[in-house]
């Protein structure tokens, strides 16, 4: 049998003794997830639900944190353990039985919906994804983990994991029910996730856009927790020019440099760090076009950090933390103090990789980042081609 949930129930009553292995690697996982989580939301005083909380591991670390945490799980059993275990540590944590493709919860009531071991077990993604939609409220985050559906993940998880090592029991996991990046994003889009602010040592987030919708573009990475932003209604008022159709793999090379018409607005930590008319954009073939703005145009603290790199066409760029709204994003941005003579409008200007944003507009699109870890192209809607920096292209 595979994708076998009934283990929860079976080993309830042992779920906080330690004394069974895979319930034991389960909770040694949650301080390594809650380290990349801890970088995304201050906990104390938000309400958070747990979906798929299973005996309680996460929801307790989160409890202890100041979160008020709601934990749900189709596990009777399971809940029955997480509420005893609650009671004696002393935390309130509200448990029900219940599935995440019907939540009895009403609309907009958590500022964030966590949701780990869960997503590669679901009857109906889409549908959970949607109640995950329905019930943050503007501004929540959406945090999760789930396995890529590809050999390797099979071998760590089904081969290693749970036949050789026996950290899991046999049969928890179904391979069939991994899910692969495109097929991820594609059921986002569907209830309005879309990509957040990208770690620079995990792969890529997801943001909900109640009024436009969200866009999207495959992510490079595939695998490890990924968190979610729904985002603060926009005013939509300072609508700017439609984009226009743009093929990149007709952008030239060398890569050229062109005045942007459009408003470029960025956001961190609930804050504008940077809005401007003046912005320039670089165009270079296969590459989404990266977008410059004047440093008088920035409100965020620019931290500078070791290390440079060396571009060909504009020579040496340095790097910065960006630091607003309380957070703090790592080598976030960067510039060219002195840029070649092509290039040297980019002086006095900073670009920022927009997936390690809060939000990224170009008019009144939302910007999606580049694929890869290095590339910090900021691609919309109105690009065709295929774009650098998915495994595979870092040779076009």
């Amino acid at each position: 049998m595979r994708n076998d949930l009934t283990i929860y129930d079976t080993v309830a009553d042992s779920w906080w003794s330690d004394d069974i292995r895979w319930v034991r690697t389960l909770k040694n996982l949650v301080p390594g997830r809650l380290r990349w989580f801890d970088r995304q939301i201050d906990w104390q005083g938000k309400d958070v639900l747990d979906l798929g909380c299973a005996g309680g591991f996460m929801a307790e670390a989160m409890a202890t944190r100041g979160a008020h945490v709601t934990g749900i799980d189709p596990a009777a059993e399971a809940i029955a353990a997480a509420r005893a275990h609650a009671r004696t540590s002393n935390l309130r944590i509200g448990y029900d039985v219940g599935m995440g493709e019907a939540l009895p919860y009403g609309d907009a009531g958590f500022d964030a919906v966590v949701c780990v071991d869960v997503l590669e077990h679901v009857a109906d993604l889409h549908k959970v994804l949607a109640e995950v939609a329905r019930t943050l409220r503007p501004g929540g985050l959406f945090l999760f983990d789930t396995i890529n559906r590809n050999p390797l993940a099979r071998l760590a998880t089904i081969t290693v994991a749970e036949d050789i090592l026996r950290l899991l029991p046999r049969g928890t996991h179904d391979p069939a029910m991994f899910i692969k990046p495109r097929e991820m994003l594609s059921a986002m889009q569907g209830a309005g996730l879309g990509p957040g602010a990208r770690g620079r040592d995990w792969p890529w987030p997801a943001r909900y856009q109640p009024q436009a919708g969200p866009d999207f573009r495959p992510a490079a990475r595939d695998r490890h927790p990924v968190y979610g932003h729904r985002p603060k209604t926009r005013d939509r008022s300072r609508n700017m020019t439609d984009l226009p159709r743009e093929n990149v793999q007709s952008y030239p090379r060398p890569p050229s440099l062109e005045p942007v018409p459009q408003r470029i607005m960025i956001q961190l930590g609930g804050v504008v760090v940077a809005e401007t008319n003046r912005a320039l954009r670089v165009l270079e073939t296969h590459h989404a076009p990266s977008y410059y703005l004047p440093a008088d145009d920035i409100r965020a603290t620019l931290r500078p950090v070791q290390g440079s790199s060396l571009c060909e066409w504009k020579g040496v760029a340095r790097y910065f933390d960006v630091i607003a709204g309380g957070k703090t994003a790592f080598r976030a941005a960067w510039a060219y103090d002195r840029p070649t003579a092509r290039f040297a409008a980019l002086a006095g200007c900073v670009a920022f990789y927009a997936g390690l944003m809060d939000e990224a507009w170009v008019g009144d699109l939302r910007v999606v980042p580049q694929p890869g870890d290095f590339h910090g192209g900021w691609v919309t809607p109105n690009l065709d081609g295929r774009i650098k920096g998915a495994p595979g292209t870092q040779h076009w």
